[in-house]
């Protein structure tokens, strides 16, 4: 190919990725005026039910079906390729019956004893096949990552995301006169048509890029491939269990811990609240583009692994750490320096500014860390991933509930393990990446620059907003003004330091790499 398909593939992504962030948005805007508050409180009690489900079904398939895949193309083994995608769609839609059947059969149970709430019946009912529809599809994307076809993938979420946002306004206008359970329940099935539409597209992708495929060169025997994707998908699935149960347990400690500290039970609630539902989705907004470098970067490795072709695997690796570090150190800058105003601005709280302030520089940690974490998956290092997590996830709940404990830290309690446990994940990852590609390490290019320039920007961002908001009226003004003064401060930077010349030498290389 004629350009870096990492950069290709994750541009792609990255596009899909912010479509659908701004329609997700402007659909929840309109479902809260549908619904109201009420409404959207019961959907939220039964999505849990659907996201847990999934991450036990196919949180590990997707990408093990990428990785083997990748590895049978680059060995011109088509027919492998096809019986990876069978044996996988085989099992996962084994798996996902045997869920929904447990599902349905202990539905009283999950209503009336684990959510409470007799309202949420039709809802988690009606979304029960989505289950399968979900399941399928990640399996079909998971193929289309490892033979780097991106689009199906991108096209699929926006079809899936458009058909559920139409589909669910237009239901809700017939049901707007019943009662809340009626309209959640329509939410629900509008949900599972969107995933309808979606499989459907990429099944009509799959059968359509499939006459494409040549007659095998080479193939590797016929023996099942079922022990690979478990071997490769069991820790990935680990992975997203340990993530999914340390937040659930840290987000039931933090208050517990908070009123242990001396504050009132109202004081904690408000504070996770601020912490969960305001500051930590500002940190993960880096990862709209980290996410896609991710997904790209694992089929990438793993084909040049089946060659043994390790110049190529450390050149990927450097630039995946260089993209990360480059994209992500900025945004850090901006939310730093800019914490208080964007905290008064978004959320009209002020505490949030004083907790956004000593995390957002460190989101670059965090998404460093799962780039790394792609890496080592792509390297077949996943078993290393799975115990980092581990490892990382007991240091923030440890801190937790000693830390916030303490009357003298509390909230700040968890902002220290957070440092500490990222930090900690991030060094066990970089020392085995290095170690395992014999990675040397450019400190310049991939750290000291982008952060030099990151600091500047968090200077003047911040000089700017003093400055700016004692000349006008509007704190809205002032801080877009700022933001913009911060994003030109970092370009210029890059420029000067040379950095703009290695970014378009990535965008436009003479060969693919």
């Amino acid at each position: 190919m004629g350009r870096n398909t990492i950069m290709q593939g994750t541009f792609i992504l990255t596009l899909s990725n912010i479509l659908l962030r701004l329609l997700g948005f402007a659909y929840r805007v309109l479902l809260s005026r549908s619904i109201g508050p009420e409404g959207l409180g019961v959907l939220q009690l039964v999505m849990p039910v659907l996201y847990t489900s999934l991450t036990l079904i196919s949180a590990g398939i997707p990408i093990a079906v990428s990785r083997l895949v990748a590895k049978k193309r680059a060995i011109g083994d088509y027919h492998g390729e096809r019986r990876i995608l069978l044996t996988s769609l085989g099992l996962i839609i084994s798996l996902s019956l045997f869920v929904c059947l447990f599902l349905i059969l202990n539905i009283n149970y999950i209503i009336y004893d684990l959510i409470k709430e007799p309202r949420a019946y039709g809802p988690l009912l009606a979304l029960y096949p989505a289950i399968i529809m979900m399941s399928v599809s990640a399996v079909f994307k998971g193929y289309f990552y490892g033979v780097k076809n991106f689009y199906p993938p991108a096209l699929s979420e926006l079809f899936e995301e458009i058909t559920t946002m139409v589909l669910a306004l237009y239901f809700l206008e017939k049901v707007k006169h019943l009662e809340v359970s009626a309209q959640v329940t329509v939410v629900a099935l509008a949900i599972v048509l969107g995933e309808v539409s979606s499989l459907l597209y990429l099944s009509h992708s799959y059968y359509r890029y499939r006459m494409t495929i040549p007659l095998s060169r080479n193939r590797t025997g016929y023996s099942s491939p079922i022990a690979d994707i478990l071997r490769i998908s069991g820790p990935v699935t680990l992975i997203r269990l340990v993530y999914s149960l340390s937040t659930s347990i840290g987000s039931i400690l933090i208050p517990q811990r908070l009123v242990k500290s001396g504050l009132s039970h109202s004081q904690a609630m408000s504070l996770l609240g601020i912490l969960n539902g305001m500051v930590l989705p500002l940190m993960f907004i880096p990862f709209t583009f980290v996410s896609p470098l991710t997904v790209v970067i694992i089929p990438n490795l793993s084909e040049d692994l089946a060659h043994n072709n390790w110049e190529r695997i450390r050149s990927k690796i450097s630039k995946a750490i260089f993209i990360t570090t480059v994209a992500v150190l900025p945004f850090g800058a901006v939310m730093t320096a800019l914490a208080h105003p964007i905290g008064l601005l978004l959320y009209n709280q002020k505490g949030v500014g004083s907790i956004l302030e000593l995390m957002a520089y460190f989101s670059a940690v965090n998404a460093l860390n799962h780039t790394l974490s792609g890496v080592l998956n792509g390297l077949g290092k996943q078993n290393k991933s799975a115990t980092f997590s581990i490892v990382g996830a007991t240091i923030e709940l440890a801190s937790i509930y000693f830390l916030v404990a303490l009357p003298g830290l509390r909230i700040y309690g968890y902002i220290i393990g957070f440092f500490f446990s990222s930090l900690a994940v991030l060094l066990m990852q970089f020392v085995t990446i290095c170690k395992t590609a014999k990675l040397s390490i450019d400190w310049a290019e991939w750290f000291l620059k982008p952060a030099l320039a990151s600091l500047l920007t968090l200077s003047l961002s911040k000089l700017a907003y003093i400055w700016l908001i004692n000349v006008t009226t509007s704190p809205a003004t002032s801080l877009s003004l700022s933001v913009l003064v911060g994003i030109l401060t970092y370009m210029i930077s890059l420029y000067i330091t040379g950095i703009f010349s290695v970014i378009r030498d990535l965008v436009l290389p003479a060969r693919s790499v």
